[in-house]
């Protein structure tokens, strides 16, 4: 994605990011961001998406198998490397993620023993690769949000903070405002010495 969208002579973006939802309904989430205006009137990010799905599927060079696994064995050695460090947080997301939505004890088996689905995944062929992509990425429903940033609205909640502070300022008087002052500087010393205990 970071090929056909970012490093480009006019790129769409500055970054692509996702990210996958394991919820009972789960969703695959890509993020664009600091797409030009212009891109984001014109619809091309969704056009550009699904021109390169097209391409993955009947391109038999342009879809890097290799790329893929080596992918498949980082998110393999991360996961393992937060079960080794972060059991004490990851097995318990996992039970509460198969409380709330498992439907049979295999599914627990299956969650807990992620090394086996890596190792599957590693195994799968292109066929199985492009089925993905033309099921879940290409042919599936999308949903696009497009958020583009207000200068008037900026301006509006600049002003809404210095009216607010002002306020404050108005509230407290200089009485207040040193008291205040006085219980920062206190605050700051305790973490100080705390951080250094």
């Amino acid at each position: 994605m970071k090929i056909e969208f970012v490093q480009i002579s006019d790129p769409f973006c500055s970054q692509v990011t996702f990210n996958i939802s394991y919820n009972l309904n789960p969703f695959i989430k890509l993020v664009f961001n600091n797409v030009p205006i212009r891109k984001l009137d014109e619809g091309q990010i969704p056009l550009k998406l699904n021109e390169i799905f097209k391409k993955l599927i009947d391109d038999e060079d342009y879809f890097d198998l290799e790329e893929l696994k080596k992918c498949i064995k980082k998110f393999k050695l991360i996961e393992l490397r937060n079960l080794e460090s972060g059991f004490n947080s990851t097995l318990p997301y996992l039970i509460i993620f198969d409380f709330l939505y498992g439907k049979s004890q295999s599914e627990l088996d299956e969650i807990l023993n992620t090394k086996r689905i890596f190792n599957k995944l590693l195994s799968e062929d292109i066929l199985f690769w492009k089925n993905i992509l033309r099921d879940y990425l290409l042919n599936d429903h999308k949903v696009i949000v497009r958020g583009i940033p207000s200068i008037k609205k900026h301006n509006e909640l600049a002003n809404e903070e210095i009216q607010r502070v002002s306020q404050r300022k108005k509230d407290l008087g200089d009485d207040g405002l040193k008291l205040k002052a006085n219980e920062l500087l206190n605050a700051i010393k305790e973490c100080e010495l705390l951080i250094s205990a």
